[in-house]
């Protein structure tokens, strides 16, 4: 039994060496002397040529993606730098503090004074504790069930200059009152458009917070300019001078604070184009 032999590859149709031999073939039968001898691969290297050109287009469009996209790895790769400093410099607590409890109770309307209700009158024959009435002199002295006396009422009789008076000092104790909200409305209002101003420290973190409160009132007090010594002598409780002396270089930072050198002496006061001074 014969071993089987393994076949010869056949050649490419489309091979160089296989189009060159059948090309010879074809002189040989045709035998054209005008012909050149490699005319036969002239629309093979139109198609290469065409091929090349596609690719490097391809190749072009593919370098312009990788730019863009290394522009996009820049600008991310800097979004994602600042986040990892923002998270190194702002310290945000996620919740409410005690300040803001504190601002927002501040903030609400003073509620109206609640009246009391007068008392109902007794019906006719009830038992009373007011005892005998005795005028003495003028005065109403009353004497209840247990003989305790109770303070002389003035009568309505005895002139206007009694009424007046009580009637002045309530109205004086209201408009004080009234006087002093609306105090504490405009100094809140005033911190409120000015401590957004500084950094974060002295917005957020306690007892600083506090200090830079006292320093932004007290300096507003004095609208033609203060020293610093000066203003740390105002300041009731007192401060160390270091604390003023930081909310003093934040205000001035942040430009609502004017430092003036006038004859060795520095002086402090906000900015009056920014801040209006105190109303008296």
């Amino acid at each position: 039994m014969s071993r089987p032999t393994t076949p010869l590859r056949r050649i490419s149709s489309t091979s160089l060496r296989q189009l060159s031999l059948s090309h010879s073939a074809s002189r040989r039968s045709h035998s054209n002397p005008n012909e050149h001898p490699l005319d036969h691969l002239g629309p093979l290297f139109a198609e290469l040529a065409d091929s090349i050109a596609d690719l490097v287009g391809k190749v072009e469009e593919l370098s312009e993606v990788n730019t863009q996209i290394e522009g996009f790895n820049e600008a991310f790769s800097g979004l994602l730098y600042g986040l990892r400093v923002n998270t190194y410099t702002a310290e945000f607590l996620e919740a409410p503090t005690k300040l803001n409890f504190d601002l927002a109770s501040l903030r609400q309307p003073p509620a109206p004074p609640s009246r009391s209700p007068s008392p109902s009158p007794s019906p006719p024959g009830s038992p009373s504790r007011e005892g005998d009435q005795s005028h003495l002199g003028g005065v109403n002295m009353t004497m209840d069930s247990e003989h305790s006396f109770a303070a002389p009422a003035v009568p309505a009789s005895r002139g206007r200059g009694g009424i007046a008076r009580g009637r002045g000092r309530g109205r004086g104790g209201a408009i004080g009152g009234a006087a002093g909200r609306k105090k504490k409305e405009e100094q809140t209002a005033f911190l409120d458009s000015l401590l957004p101003s500084l950094p974060i420290k002295f917005r957020e973190q306690q007892p600083l917070r506090g200090e830079t409160e006292r320093v932004c009132l007290g300096l507003r007090d004095f609208s033609a300019g203060v020293t610093m010594a000066d203003l740390t002598a105002s300041l009731r409780p007192p401060l160390p001078q270091h604390r003023v002396n930081d909310v003093l270089t934040a205000l001035v930072r942040s430009k609502a604070v004017l430092k003036v050198f006038d004859g060795g002496v520095t002086t402090y006061r906000f900015d009056p184009t920014k801040f209006s001074p105190p109303s008296a």
